[in-house]
């Protein structure tokens, strides 16, 4: 297919940081006549040409217009939605755990059952993208990061109660800048596990 065909898109699709294969299909069926069964081999040969970059199954960007790695959070919520960033990658990025972590967590409705942890590959690095499941997230957190209070309590949730994984968790907290928190909001957020009917965030 021409270049101008895929200029086209990136024009149409300007600001969208992921693309998913069936918006390229989409495009190519009705915008450029392509037969549906030929999308595949189109779209690998743009890969294999420098126009497209695989950023993970399903999902390419502009090879020519990559992200910077402070965009990854983003990326990994517009792959998964509705989705929000938490844990020890939101503290890092906020500053507030003294490690530098480069694996995404992200919590997401109990709906993606079927999605897994993944992988999302730029040139210079690949980032695990780990999914922790909710039976539901609080809309004003969807798409974003999560505020220091709201991370500790997923953290403390998740890596303690959930996954026993205690030593491990007395090591992070251990790293954490606490004059920077509201241990008090911490613990507010902690009280909404309790998965009674009515709360704003029962987690499973």
């Amino acid at each position: 297919m021409r270049y101008e065909k895929w200029l086209a898109l990136k024009k149409l699709l300007k600001g969208v940081k992921a693309i998913h294969f069936q918006s390229i299909a989409t495009f190519l069926v009705n915008e450029c006549g392509v037969k549906s069964e030929s999308v595949a081999t189109i779209v690998s040969r743009a890969e294999k040409r420098g126009i497209l970059w695989r950023l993970c199954k399903g999902w390419y960007m502009f090879a020519d217009d990559l992200p910077a790695p402070d965009d990854i959070d983003e990326i990994a919520m517009t792959i998964v939605r509705p989705s929000y960033v938490s844990m020890e990658r939101a503290l890092s990025v906020q500053g507030i755990l003294s490690q530098g972590i480069f694996v995404v967590t992200l919590i997401t409705p109990v709906a993606w059952n079927l999605k897994r942890d993944f992988v999302i590959r730029l040139p210079e690095r690949e980032y695990l993208i780990k999914l922790k499941k909710a039976r539901k997230i609080p809309e004003e957190l969807v798409g974003e990061i999560a505020d220091p209070e709201r991370a500790l309590a997923d953290l403390i949730y998740y890596r303690g109660r959930v996954e026993q994984k205690w030593e491990y968790l007395a090591q992070v907290l251990s790293d954490i800048y606490w004059d920077e928190v509201d241990v008090e909001k911490v613990f507010e957020h902690l009280k909404e596990f309790r998965g009674s009917a009515g709360t704003v965030h029962p987690f499973v």
